[in-house]
């Protein structure tokens, strides 16, 4: 009995760094893209306009998914079918009567969430802007059109600080870090136009989310309970 007793206790004990460690969950555009809202993290709407001082949460329309198409797109004709997702793409032909966004929500409270992106500007006239959305109801701009509002200093925001962003050459967005993320809050991946009206084709846009997880106090807590536990059955049965 002691015997079994000690190679249970060990073993226990060897687990709590697993346990302790940090958790990192990776969401990708691409492998995540589906025709369900909110799977894998990811949901798909368009809004009549996309400015910082527009609520998207308030002013967004969900999309539909057209399976045949594998595309998400505002309507089934007219203008609203040329407000359209794909996978790896998402753009709006002409003067359509609103923008795409492709947006991330925060399936739990997060220590830190990076996002990588790749998208070249000015391509048929569209240009990128990114919002940071939090649950309680903020809102603010982290790119537009290439021009970070951020810079090297860290924006604060309710609890939360967004800081880290960074551009790479003159046309593509290399991504940024928001620290202290709470669930429901959001990151949109916004299309809009430079001046000139979209072309015909998808305009290209792909994103990758890295979500962090620390230790929580409570954890510790309870691991370190665990860990007197066991120690002092080891004891007993030395």
């Amino acid at each position: 009995m002691k015997s079994v007793f000690t190679k249970l206790s060990l073993t226990a004990l060897a687990a709590i760094p697993a346990l302790l460690s940090a958790q990192t969950f990776v969401f990708d555009s691409v492998e995540g893209f589906s025709g369900v809202q909110g799977e894998n993290g990811w949901s798909y709407a368009y809004a009549p306009s996309a400015n910082v001082s527009d609520d998207l949460r308030a002013t967004q329309t969900a999309m539909t998914y057209y399976s045949e198409e594998s595309l998400w797109k505002a309507g089934a004709s007219g203008g609203l079918a040329n407000v359209r997702i794909s996978a790896e793409e998402q753009s709006y032909v002409g003067a359509a009567p609103g923008f795409p966004l492709r947006y991330w929500t925060a399936d739990q409270d997060y220590n830190s969430v990076t996002f990588a992106t790749s998208f070249v500007a000015d391509v048929n006239g569209v240009n990128p802007t990114i919002f940071y959305s939090t649950a309680t109801g903020t809102q603010v701009k982290l790119v537009d059109k290439l021009t970070t509002t951020v810079g090297a200093t860290v924006y604060s925001l309710d609890s939360t600080d967004v800081a880290d962003m960074t551009i790479e050459g003159s046309t593509n967005i290399s991504g940024g870090t928001i620290y202290n993320v709470s669930a429901g809050d959001r990151i949109y991946f916004i299309s809009k136009s430079s001046g000139a009206s979209q072309g015909s084709a998808l305009q290209p846009w792909t994103m990758e989310i890295t979500a962090v997880i620390p230790e929580s106090s409570s954890s510790a807590l309870l691991v370190g309970v665990l860990t007197l536990g066991l120690i002092f059955c080891l004891r007993r049965r030395s």
